[in-house]
């Protein structure tokens, strides 16, 4: 399905999974590579992908369908607004990556960004074939994160969504456009701790 496809949603924030139906993916590789190429206009590629693996929107394109990959994009207004996804899956945690386009920071990218913990926290995982052998939970309990310390607004954001720091690990983050190693800021957020907080909003 192109985005040109998808139905209009004016105000609402749409999380669509990218994954293959029948041999075809959710989003085309034409948005898809439109994505990593507003994501380098606005010039958050450094700090979403740091260590420099990913050069170019064919490398982009690779990456978002690794089977290691969950990764779903942000709609509003029928628009791409983002990218994020899940790797790294342990029992029923996982790690979260995400990011949202320029015009988008601020409160929209934090709206945005709740849908996706919303999504995220709901995805069932027995019908993705990926059923927690730890728990038997077919939900994702616990989100991981671990951000370049440097990267002070990411730092922030991550606060802005509830998740708990637990503190900083030196020179865990390869950073390719400083070229050294940097310290990471480790983050998690718990389901019932984001469910409690969704309801206080």
């Amino acid at each position: 399905m192109s985005l040109a496809e998808l139905p209009e949603v004016s105000d609402e924030i749409k999380i669509v999974p990218y994954v293959e139906v029948n041999g075809q993916y959710t989003i085309s590789d034409y948005y898809v590579g439109q994505t990593w190429e507003k994501i380098v206009q606005d010039g958050s590629h450094r700090w979403l992908i740091y260590d420099g693996s990913v050069k170019c929107k064919e490398d982009f394109i690779r990456m978002m369908k690794l089977p290691t990959n969950i990764p779903c994009f942000p709609i509003w207004n029928n628009e791409i607004r983002g990218v994020a996804w899940l790797n790294s899956l342990n029992g029923d945690s996982a790690f979260c990556h995400h990011c949202m386009f320029k015009e988008m920071w601020g409160g929209q990218a934090q709206a945005i960004a709740r849908r996706i913990l919303d999504y995220w926290f709901n995805i069932d995982m027995d019908n993705m074939g990926l059923k927690s052998p730890k728990t038997g939970d077919s939900l994702i309990n616990i989100l991981l994160g671990v951000t370049p310390t440097n990267n002070k607004f990411a730092v922030n954001f991550v606060k802005k969504m509830g998740f708990n720091i637990v503190g900083e690990i030196p020179t865990i983050c390869m950073d390719a456009y400083e070229g050294k190693r940097v310290s990471g800021t480790v983050s998690y957020k718990l389901r019932d701790q984001h469910g409690r907080r969704r309801k206080e909003q």
